[in-house]
């Protein structure tokens, strides 16, 4: 087991996987359906980069938060056997808004979710990982208006600075993968 693993070190894999994604989706390697597939893909890509297997997770318990219901999308961390619980050095939150298959009420309680558990999530998890708490959104949307569902509003205001503002405001990064231009290239935007 690796117990040097640091937040720079884990970051590090996890832009290269993100990057990854975009350059597997763009070719058509990667054509993922549900949010699982991003996870998968995500898990997959961390320890192809290095990562080792026994120090990335999907939705696990966080060391000290065993109460806790709702678990963090991917964990970067070291196991503590004896509790059954990672300690972290890297957590994520993931929301994906999918090209097709979704309706618009769909869209929104995806956005909502961003905003009532994810980023709350992050935010409990503060005293834990003072850095290295991350907001991952996956922008595959477009329509005739929008490139990307996070350049819509959401109650008047860009949906994007909506999440950006609240990560900013408990401390976690937020990284935006879209097709910026509508060209239909994604790529990785690190907003905080």
């Amino acid at each position: 087991m690796n117990d040097k693993i640091t937040t720079r070190d884990a970051k590090a894999q996890l832009r290269q996987s993100l990057q990854d994604l975009c350059n597997d989706f763009n070719s058509g390697r990667f054509s993922p359906i549900l949010e699982a597939d991003v996870s998968a893909f995500i898990y997959h890509r961390l320890i192809t980069n290095g990562c080792e297997a026994n120090t990335a997770y999907l939705a696990t318990r966080i060391c000290g938060e065993a109460e806790r219901s709702r678990k963090p999308d991917i964990v970067i961390g070291t196991l503590n056997k004896s509790q059954a619980c990672i300690k972290p050095v890297l957590i994520c939150e993931l929301k994906v808004f999918q090209r097709w298959g979704h309706s618009d009420q769909q869209m929104r309680q995806r956005i909502s979710g961003i905003l009532s558990d994810d980023i709350p999530t992050l935010a409990e998890l503060s005293s834990d990982l003072p850095l290295g708490r991350i907001e991952i959104v996956v922008d595959l949307y477009t329509s005739a208006q929008l490139q990307g569902y996070m350049t819509g509003t959401w109650h008047g205001e860009s949906r994007i600075e909506v999440v950006a503002r609240e990560c900013k405001k408990v401390g976690a990064s937020l990284f935006w993968i879209r097709d910026p231009d509508g060209a239909g290239s994604i790529n990785v935007e690190e907003i905080l």
